[in-house]
Order: structure tokens, then sequence, then C-alpha cells
């Protein structure tokens, strides 16, 4: 049996594994683990991975391997076959995955996304976030509902290329939409209303679920945080992460941002 301690844990993951239960091992390898816990995905990384709003991050460079998919979880305590990760429950190593609303000018927001976007250049992706914005502005209401719809599921992956894309222009909604005149939560409000189990995989209604709420994987706190300039290496941090999420997040940013700055009034 390993043992090995978490080096980080975020809220939502916590808040999972506060009580006992069984859980089921979706898929495993050394690069990251994810755990059926309910209606909630656990992802287990090792150390040097991108933090996750629904994840633990553990003291080793890659995850050992295990032998079957039963999971127990206690107090301080993840088990499977194999291994077992632990904890102090008195005091966890909580890690803050929300994005913060800011207060800045339409300006500085449109900056930022076309920043991103001449970083990035063209990103070729298979749902684009042009598909939630009507006249270069943001849809709102119903519209943007039938165009979420319409994108959640699609793309290749454990988390959808539209999810993905979904949650990143929530997340820049999250962040900007007060500066810009747009209340961030009646424009996500909507959002609720998706069927996420029945249309898209358990890992990624998970991480939509959490956007909704404005937790998102680390590497996209930056890019929504106007208070630094966005370098480079912070959307190069971004563009690595996963097969097409890092890319449709990085998109979605700066087309929030734009259709965001052009929502604002006058």
């Amino acid at each position: 049996m390993v043992v090995l301690s978490l080096n980080t844990v975020a809220p939502a993951a916590m808040h999972a594994l506060a009580a006992s239960r069984e859980g089921r091992v979706l898929g495993w390898g050394p690069r990251a683990g994810y755990v059926q816990l309910d209606s909630f995905v656990l992802a287990v990384n090792p150390a040097g991975t991108p933090l996750m709003p629904n994840g633990v991050t553990v003291e080793v460079a890659t995850l050992p391997p295990i032998s079957g998919r039963q999971t127990w979880v206690d107090a301080g305590l993840i088990r499977t076959h194999g291994l077992s990760l632990v904890w102090d429950p008195t005091a966890p190593p909580v890690w803050d995955p929300r994005v913060s609303s800011q207060v800045v000018t339409r300006e500085t927001v449109e900056a930022r996304g076309r920043a991103i976007a001449e970083i990035t250049g063209r990103l070729r992706l298979d749902v684009h976030p042009a598909a939630l914005e009507a006249g270069g502005t943001l849809r709102q209401g119903a519209d943007v509902l039938v165009a979420a719809r319409e994108m959640l599921g699609r793309g290749p992956g454990l988390t959808p290329e539209g999810d993905d894309v979904l949650a990143g222009a929530v997340a820049t909604v999250r962040a900007f939409g007060g500066a810009c005149g747009l209340d961030p939560d009646r424009w996500v409000a909507p959002f609720e209303e998706l069927d996420l189990d029945g249309f898209t995989t358990g890992l990624s209604a998970t991480l939509l679920r959490l956007a909704l709420r404005g937790h998102v994987i680390q590497p996209v706190r930056p890019l929504l945080d106007l208070s630094r300039q966005a370098s480079s290496s912070d959307v190069e941090k971004l563009l690595r992460v996963g097969h097409s999420t890092g890319r449709a997040y990085a998109a979605a940013i700066a087309g929030t941002a734009a259709a965001l700055a052009a929502t604002a009034p006058g």
C-alpha cells in the first residue's frame, strides 16, 4: 500500500470528501486520475500539474498505479486498491480557485481580450465562442441558453471543447461583467437550466457547475486578473492544458472580453 499526502485540495473537492462514502475510479494514469463520488467527479493530479477546481494534488511527480476501481472516502483519507491519499482534515491544504469580480473600465477589459488574441493568434476550434454573441455583443437570457445547449457536449475529450468554451465565457463574465454593466449572476442564470448530466461527461458537468460559481482551473486566473499584464508565459501555460481545453479557454476569454466591452453602455 502506497501512502501519499495531499499538497492541495480545492474547496469543492473538500466538500465532496467531507462525508464517508464509496466511489468509483473512472480513469487512472501517471498524470491524472478521476474518481466518481455521486454526481461529483474528483480529479487527482501529481505535483506540478495545473490545479483543478474539483481536484487534489499529491506530493509525487507521477501517480502510482492502482488495481481495481472501488474507492473509499473517510475523514482525511481517500483509499483505493494499492493507494491511500491522506491529509489533516482539521487543516486541509486548500487553494482558492475563485475568479474575483473586478472594478475596472470597459477599455481595460477590451485591451485584455485583444492582448490574449494577439498572443494566441488564430486558434483552430470546432466550437467557437462567437456562438455566444450576436452582432458582436453577448447574447443574454433565452438566446444565450439556446446557444449554450447547441455547444454543450460538442467536441472530443473528457471535457468536450464546447463545454470548455462555455466555462471560459462564464469565468470571464464573472470577472469582468460588472465592469461592463452586465450582472454576472443574471447572465449566468439561464445556464442552470442546462441538462449537464444528460448531454456531457461527468467530469465536464462537474467543471461546468463549478465555473457557474466562478471556480476555474488555475492557469485561467492570471488572465482574468487585470492588476497584472497578460504575459505570453501565462497564456502558454493555459494553452498546454489538455488536448484542446487550454485553447478553448483562451479563445473564450479573448472573445468574451471583447464582446463584454462592446456590450457595455457607451
